[in-house]
């Protein structure tokens, strides 16, 4: 962020609303609009899991090529989506 947390936002939820392998998500509520909004908190050590996250769904869909369950150019695109918008999270 380029501001400190408590210039954005007038509250954020302790308790987690959701989870995911790189953070969690926090209700919050926006300072000035009021407007409630949720965000996105990152574990702090999260930098390593990112490759290993994308390593493992590629491990998978190779699986999956292999069983027939999807064709290897179906498997390509997808993995290059699934990189690109991981990533840009």
């Amino acid at each position: 962020l380029k501001s400190p947390v408590r210039d954005i936002f007038e509250s954020i939820e302790e308790t987690p609303c959701g989870a995911a392998s790189i953070g969690q998500a926090h209700r919050a509520v926006l300072k000035g609009t009021k407007e409630p909004v949720v965000i996105k908190v990152q574990y702090p050590d999260a930098k390593w899991q990112v490759p290993a996250d994308i390593e493992c769904v590629g491990q998978f869909l190779k699986v999956c090529v292999w069983f027939g369950v999807v064709d290897e150019s179906a498997s390509k695109l997808s993995y290059e989506e699934f990189s690109r918008q991981f990533l840009a999270e």
